[in-house]
């Protein structure tokens, strides 16, 4: 196999000879390993290409294509919002050139805007679409935004008694008042808050 040759631009790229096609295949990477390993991988048939490499966007609609009567309506349906907002910054890479690095701009960008769990759910569904199109990446490489602790918020002695004041009178009083006084009721509730924490 052929060794990496460095660019102008300071990326890496070696053309791969794939002897079905009697055809040269270019990979460019950012690193000397990483184009080496992208050209080993297509020779040895698990990284797919062809004259027309899809971008990522249509391997996301062939993905959900091909999953539309599987998945639920709701599934297909979050599918294509994320399709439609949440891969900007890579929907026209194509596949061959999609590495980890491209990946974590990705996610660096989504961070901005999105919460760590719809990042999960569009990483979930980008993913998915490589790996159908047999594109082998350190997939678990890639770090996404951390998952938020909720701070649960826990009245104290004197937002109690505000509390107690502001339902003085109301529908709330009068049905806690035959069971349980409500200074009661919110202890309770505020004990509770304090031993799930």
């Amino acid at each position: 196999m052929a060794t990496a040759k460095k660019l102008p631009s300071g990326n890496w790229r070696v053309r791969a000879y794939d002897k079905k096609t009697d055809t040269y295949k270019s990979f460019t990477a950012p690193s000397k390993k990483k184009a080496e390993l992208m050209a080993a991988e297509y020779l040895n048939g698990l990284r797919k290409t062809s004259e027309n490499d899809i971008t990522v966007e249509q391997a996301i609609t062939n993905y959900i294509e091909s999953k539309d009567k599987t998945l639920s309506v709701s599934t297909i349906r979050g599918y294509e919002i994320i399709k439609k907002n949440a891969i900007d910054e890579v929907k026209d890479i194509k596949l061959c050139d999609v590495d980890e690095i491209v990946l974590q701009k990705w996610a660096n960008k989504n961070a901005e805007k999105y919460s760590a769990k719809s990042i999960r759910n569009q990483y979930g569904l980008i993913t998915a679409s490589l790996k159908q199109n047999k594109i082998h990446l350190e997939f678990d490489s890639v770090l996404l935004k951390p998952k938020q602790k909720k701070q649960m918020l826990i009245p104290n002695i004197d937002d109690m008694k505000k509390i107690i004041e502001i339902t003085k009178g109301t529908s709330i009083e009068t049905r806690n008042s035959n069971t349980i006084s409500v200074i009661t009721w919110i202890k309770a509730i505020r004990n509770l808050c304090v031993k799930m924490v």
